[in-house]
């Protein structure tokens, strides 16, 4: 289901990021993934801001935050999550991917290719966070 749904999201744009289905019986964390999930990232932010006070260890959070972060502009921030959730799961595959986009969209594609490189020791067989962040710059450079 959480490739399912990674593939779902990064076809609909390459910059919606969307992890794990979270877990859990949090309302402000189902909010905030609902409205993630529908492109509504300004209506995510506070509801998931609410649910990593209660759970500050949940790398998905992090990068859900990061995410609805990146997409209304608010980019330093984004990347302060993407490195939380990093610090709290070093192998966090999204985390790695979706960072990754972020670096290229920062101009900084020699750090996104320091994700991919990561991405492939994690994935040598590949997956499609590692297939995705590949892709997604393979188009930046083409254009």
């Amino acid at each position: 289901m959480k490739r399912l749904v990674f593939a779902l999201v990064l076809a609909a744009s390459p910059a919606l990021a969307v992890l794990n289905e979270l877990p859990g019986d949090d309302p402000d964390l189902a909010q905030g993934e609902q409205a993630v999930r529908a492109g509504r990232y300004d209506l995510g932010i506070p509801f998931l801001r609410a649910a990593l006070e209660r759970s500050p260890g949940q790398p998905d959070i992090h990068v859900y935050l990061a995410l609805a972060l990146r997409q209304t502009g608010r980019i330093e921030e984004s990347a302060r999550h993407y490195e939380q959730a990093l610090r709290l799961d070093p192998f966090h595959l999204g985390a790695l991917a979706y960072q990754g986009v972020l670096k290229l969209g920062q101009g900084d594609r020699a750090g996104a290719e320091a994700n991919l490189l990561r991405l492939r020791e994690l994935c040598p067989r590949g997956c499609m966070e590692r297939d995705e962040l590949a892709r997604e710059l393979a188009r930046v450079a083409a254009n």
